[in-house]
C-alpha cells in the first residue's frame, strides 16, 4: 500500500461535498489477495476534538465500497465505520494495482471545520484483514497517511492594478473629450480553495461627480 502520486495536494474547498481527501495504490505481488476489511481515520490540526466530518466513504477505482459513515470525529481517534466487511469488493490480482480513495463532505456545523484548518485522511494498519487467494493464509495491511490539506473558503480580493499609474495635472492619464479612456483598473483574485463566479460589481467616483464627468462607461476583463 502506498500513497498515490496523484493524491490531493494543497487546498480543498470548505463547504464542498464528496471531496477526495486521499488516494492510495494497492498492489498484489505473487498471487491475488482479497482484502476483507479496512480501517481509516481523519485528523484535523486546528479544530476542537468535537469537530466532525460528514459522509465519509471509501471508493475503489471510482466505485464506493462499504457503507457511508455519516459523522466522523476529526481528532485522529475515531475509526470510519462501514469498512469492517468488504465482502468481495476488494480483490487484487497478482501484479494489479487498485486505487482506494477516501472521500467526504466538508460542510460546516457550528462553524467547524474552520477555514485554514488542515485535514489528513489516513488508512490505519489492519489485523489479519486480507487473504492470499492461492496459499489461503492471511496478512495485515499497513497504515498510510494522505497529505495534510488546507481548507479554504471561496473568497475574492480586489486590489488596485499597480501597473496603471495614478493621473495628475502634470501626468494626465486622459484628456477631455477622449474616447475609450481607461479610468480605473483593478485586480480581482480568487482564493486558493475554489473558483468563484462574480455576478455584480459596483463602481463609484470618490469625488461624488461620477455621472457628470463620464459617458459610455463600460467594464472589460483582461481578455478585452
Amino acid at each position: 500500500i502506498s500513497k498515490a502520486s496523484d493524491t490531493p495536494l494543497g487546498s480543498l474547498a470548505l463547504g464542498a461535498t464528496n471531496v477526495e481527501l486521499a488516494r492510495f495504490n494497492f498492489v498484489a505481488a505473487g498471487e491475488a489477495v482479497k482484502v476483507s476489511s479496512l480501517a481509516a481515520k481523519l485528523t484535523c490540526s486546528l479544530s476542537p476534538a468535537t469537530t466532525t466530518i460528514k459522509n465519509v466513504k471509501l471508493y475503489v477505482d471510482g466505485s464506493q465500497i462499504g457503507s457511508t459513515d455519516s459523522s466522523v470525529l476529526c481528532d485522529g481517534s475515531d475509526a470510519v465505520a462501514g469498512l469492517g466487511s468488504l465482502s468481495n469488493s476488494l480483490i487484487i490480482n497478482a501484479g494489479q494495482t487498485r486505487v482506494v480513495s477516501i472521500k467526504a463532505d466538508l460542510t460546516q456545523t457550528a462553524a467547524e471545520p474552520a477555514a485554514l484548518d488542515t485535514i489528513m485522511a489516513s488508512l490505519v494498519a489492519g489485523t489479519d484483514n486480507y487473504t492470499r487467494m492461492t496459499a489461503g493464509t492471511t496478512g495485515s495491511t499497513t497504515g498510510q497517511d494522505g497529505n495534510a490539506l488546507t481548507l479554504r473558503s471561496g473568497t475574492i480580493t480586489v486590489t488596485k492594478n499597480v501597473s496603471v499609474p495614478d493621473g495628475s495635472v502634470n501626468n494626465p492619464t486622459g484628456v477631455v473629450g477622449g474616447t475609450e479612456v481607461k479610468v480605473g483598473s483593478f485586480a480581482v483574485n480568487a482564493g486558493l480553495g475554489e473558483a468563484v463566479d462574480v455576478t455584480q460589481l459596483v463602481i463609484k467616483d470618490t469625488a461624488g461627480t461620477f455621472d457628470n464627468n463620464y459617458s459610455n462607461l463600460k467594464l472589460k476583463d483582461s481578455a478585452g
